[in-house]
């Protein structure tokens, strides 16, 4: 059972077995607004790199689509024993629905090699590079560059001006549009064979939820409630990649030993049938409230 060394109210566990009663029996929903991007491009010197600007921009305007900086899963999957380059460029892939290269430092260039080595992932990339370079006669634009061209779903190559470097936002904008989705998508949780089959961001998020459901939360309490979800007898090995890189892309946030939902990710990315996931989470608030204040004083002083 989950929360082995808390006491659990009655309404707490009714709570946690409606939960599992919802995903067990109904197909479950990924909300439409679950887009992730990943940019590529100059490390920042002062914060006022192009890169940034596009970012201010996305989350002054582009709120339907989530952005982070790839060197973020970077660090956390390139920790992992024998992960070579291209191994963690596929990983990338697999956890975004866009990645998007800023040309401009020798980075960015190794990183638009890899990307390109593998159709599956290159037809995921959407590069701005400056109108200097659109004629030039280098391995770039006649190597990579071409073939992203023909490959992506992002194509052609964006060329703006990088000194007026805002003027290409609104493309931007017009390419990515092709990644929001009228209605939320349907997710079989039901069995772990099922979770297992998901990609690789629509598990994370699924471990994001659950952490949101029950935060503040210690990692092992999140691994005791998928076993109690689907079984003791499975491996659940994802969730020790999944948690370093909620981490890393500060979704989730780890005071005092316990795992936190970050205050500006309020929103859960799933919706399940049979329940109202905001009366699962007040029955978990008030089982802290009875049984554990010190999770409950961590949520108080937060809101401080």
């Amino acid at each position: 059972m989950v929360f082995q060394d808390l006491r659990i109210t009655r309404g707490g566990r009714e709570a946690l077995h409606a939960f599992k009663s919802s995903l067990k029996n109904y197909t479950s929903h990924l909300t439409k607004n679950s887009v992730f991007i990943f940019t590529c491009g100059k490390r920042p010197d002062n914060g006022n790199t192009n890169r940034e600007r596009l970012m201010k921009y996305a989350s002054e305007h582009l709120k339907e689509f989530r952005f982070f900086k790839a060197e973020k899963i970077f660090k956390v999957i390139g920790e992992e024993e024998g992960r070579d380059w291209l191994t963690i460029e596929k990983q990338l892939a697999d956890y975004s629905d866009c990645i998007i290269i800023v040309l401009g430092s020798e980075s960015t260039f190794s990183e638009l090699g890899a990307f390109m080595l593998e159709d599956g992932i290159a037809k995921n990339v959407l590069v701005i590079n400056d109108i200097e370079h659109k004629n030039s006669d280098s391995f770039i634009n006649l190597g990579p560059l071409k073939k992203l061209d023909k490959k992506s779903n992002f194509k052609p190559v964006i060329y703006t001006k990088y000194k007026n470097f805002s003027k290409c936002f609104g493309v931007v904008e017009e390419r990515i549009q092709s990644l929001k989705r009228e209605r939320n998508k349907r997710v079989d949780l039901k069995k772990y064979s099922a979770f297992e089959a998901l990609q690789a961001k629509d598990r994370l998020l699924f471990v994001l939820d659950l952490i949101a459901i029950l935060s503040p939360v210690k990692q092992r309490e999140v691994l005791e409630m998928l076993k109690f979800i689907y079984g003791e007898e499975e491996s659940y090995d994802d969730i020790y990649t999944s948690i370093p890189l909620l981490l890393a892309l500060d979704l989730v946030k780890k005071e005092e030993g316990y795992l936190i939902r970050t205050l500006n990710e309020s929103r859960f990315y799933y919706s399940f049938i049979g329940i109202d996931i905001n009366v699962i989470r007040s029955a978990i608030l008030n089982n802290y409230f009875k049984n554990s204040r010190e999770r409950f004083e961590l949520l108080k002083s937060r809101l401080k």
